[in-house]
C-alpha cells in the first residue's frame, strides 16, 4: 500500500510504503511503513494512482511549481521520474 502522509515536524509531505498481507480467516496485518520518497523544493507528490505490476513503481500526479506532471516514483531508492507535464494554473 502507498499513501502520501503530512509529516508536521519535519513540515514536509512524504510518500510512504506499507506491506500489507492477509492471513487466514481474512486477517489483515501490516509491518512498520517505510518512507520512500519527500517532497522536494517547487516538487511535491499529489496524487498516487497505481503500482506498476512487478511492484517497483508507483505512479504519481506530482505539481512541480505551477503545473502539473505525470512521473514514476521508484520504491527502492525514492527517485521520480517526470513522463510527462504540462501547465496548469489553479484558478483564483
Amino acid at each position: 500500500m502507498s499513501y502520501i502522509w503530512w509529516n508536521g515536524r519535519a513540515q514536509r509531505f512524504e510518500v510512504r510504503v506499507l506491506s500489507v498481507s492477509i492471513g487466514s480467516g481474512g486477517a489483515v496485518s501490516g509491518s512498520k511503513y517505510r518512507l520512500v520518497t519527500t517532497e522536494s523544493p517547487g516538487l511535491r507528490p499529489y496524487h498516487l494512482h497505481g503500482w506498476s505490476p512487478d511492484g517497483e513503481l508507483v505512479a504519481t500526479i506530482a505539481r512541480p511549481e505551477s503545473s502539473l506532471a505525470l512521473g514514476l516514483i521508484s520504491v527502492e531508492d525514492g527517485d521520480l521520474r517526470i513522463l510527462e507535464s504540462s501547465d496548469w494554473r489553479a484558478p483564483h
